[in-house]
């Protein structure tokens, strides 16, 4: 008979509270107008000193000096919540996503009004519904306080909270000033109203359980969640549509706050424009192409389970496994007619140079169901609806979905609620994904050639890399007026012996 043990620090059921550590995003180099490496290399993008500074060259410096303070460090973009108590490992984090921006509102509000002559950074409809103007409180709360008008208000519609047996998520997007802010991180850094947890492997159990997924140590590693999932769609109460009925009559004829301008300065340099000198390649054309259309103008949701098996400053392997969406659509793209530059001569940089393509993996059939992700070397990611792993094709030997593993493809219609559970096999899937050519990181296609631990280029390859199991998460994203509200009370990593 198989006996069961956690892999985690904590899940939901221990009977105890974990120690969670609530964090916030800091500034990247484009939000200053500042070039960096990679896909740093989009700081003609900058759209945050765009819509406090524009083309004023004093101001912009001005801007520059003032807010440098809240620049990425070398280690992790995100900090902790200046209201947010600090925690000792181990703990669960527990990052909102916020930018500074949000979470220290007054002094860039002092700054548009003393500065730029603006009442406000944000859109009158991003107002509408919310009249919070100060520093956006805690996402943590005390779970018996619930989700209140006024914590959400605070929080710009998004909190969670965590008790001995669930987690819980809720967001209320119409109270979110961001609400049609898509995700694409290095270009604007501030991803759609989110929450995500990820809970840590024991360290004590870590070394044996990559034995185990490696198969270097008999037994199996299950991943088990039970979910409670309420969707609302709000847009008849809104009357918001797609991002230009936010944009009301302005159609951005002239960018009003920073939802605006990032839509302007993006439609500006795919159609072939110049922005303080700097001009779109053909690659980066086609890739925020993708982003626009498919992730910014028109509403999307999705909810993932998350397995990393590596998080190393140098290396990250991430498998999301979606269990609900609304219009997410993949934004990856190749067109063979075009001849790449490959720039053999100098250090990888996948957007320095044209490129024709964007891929995720080297599996073809795969490739045509992951939504988002992909592989730029050393980094690595991929999202999947759980219910593609039922296929055969993906599990040719071993099944991967042991039970349930639905994906529920909300319609997007009124107010529904849906139960989602599953059994996966994260043993079966590491070695299948790895033999079929769709794990993330072993090969992906990455601007204007093949990368990864499997891949083309000498500066990514490893023949020899370690693979483990870091930890498990759950993510939401809601890019619109959509309500959701999440509640899980089985999340967990589970070691099968026997």
């Amino acid at each position: 008979m198989a006996e069961n043990k956690s892999l985690l620090i904590w899940h939901p059921g221990t009977g105890a509270v974990p120690a969670v550590r609530a964090t916030v995003e800091r500034l990247k180099l484009n939000d200053l107008g500042l070039h960096g490496e990679g896909l740093g290399a989009f700081s003609a993008f900058g759209s945050l000193i765009d819509c406090f500074a524009g083309e004023d060259d004093v101001l912009r410096d001005r801007f520059r000096q003032d807010f440098k303070k809240y620049l990425t460090d070398d280690d992790h973009p995100s900090r902790l919540h200046p209201l947010a108590a600090p925690v000792k490992k181990p703990f669960i984090d527990f990052p909102s996503y916020r930018v500074p921006t949000e979470w220290a509102h007054n002094e860039f509000m002092e700054w548009c009004q003393t500065h730029c002559g603006k009442n406000d950074f944000i859109e009158p409809a991003g107002r509408r519904w919310n009249d919070y103007l100060g520093n956006l409180g805690c996402h943590l709360v005390d779970p018996s306080e619930a989700f209140s008008d006024e914590i959400l208000k605070r929080n710009n519609g998004v909190a969670g909270c965590f008790s001995e047996d669930h987690i819980h998520f809720y967001c209320d997007n119409k109270l979110n000033p961001y609400r049609w802010v898509g995700p694409i991180n290095d270009i604007q850094h501030h991803e759609q109203a989110s929450l995500c947890c990820t809970i840590p492997v024991d360290s004590a159990v870590q070394d044996f359980a990559g034995q185990v997924l490696r198969g270097e140590a008999p037994g199996r590693i299950l991943l088990e969640y039970d979910l409670e999932l309420e969707l609302e769609d709000l847009r008849p109460e809104t009357g918001e549509q797609s991002v230009y009925d936010f944009y009301g009559t302005n159609q951005l004829e002239q960018p009003m706050g920073i939802v605006s301008q990032t839509h302007w300065n993006a439609q500006h340099l795919i159609s072939g424009g110049v922005l303080r000198g700097r001009t779109f390649s053909y690659g980066q054309k086609r890739f925020v192409q993708q982003w626009l259309e498919k992730r910014y103008i028109q509403p999307n949701l999705q909810v993932s389970l998350m397995m990393n098996f590596c998080e190393r400053p140098d290396c990250y392997r991430l498998a999301e496994f979606m269990v609900a969406e609304y219009n997410q659509q993949p934004i990856f793209f190749f067109d063979p007619n075009v001849s790449p530059d490959v720039d053999a001569g100098r250090p990888f940089n996948p957007f320095r140079v044209d490129g024709n393509g964007v891929i995720p993996t080297a599996n073809d059939a795969m490739n045509s169901h992951v939504v988002d992700g992909g592989c730029s070397g050393h980094f690595a990611w991929t999202r999947t609806a759980v219910d593609v792993f039922q296929q055969k094709r993906f599990a040719l030997e071993e099944p991967i979905v042991l039970e349930g593993g639905n994906c529920w493809h909300w319609d997007g219609v009124g107010k529904q609620k849906q139960a989602l559970s599953g059994i996966l096999d994260m043993t079966a899937f590491y070695r299948q994904s790895l033999e079929l050519g769709y794990f993330p990181g072993q090969r992906g296609y990455w601007g204007n050639r093949w990368v990864g631990f499997a891949g083309d280029d000498p500066a990514f390859v490893n023949r020899n890399e370690k693979h483990g199991v870091e930890w498990l998460g759950l993510i939401f994203e809601n890019h619109g007026p959509f309500r959701l509200d999440l509640r899980a009370s089985r999340l967990n990593l589970v070691l099968e012996n026997g």
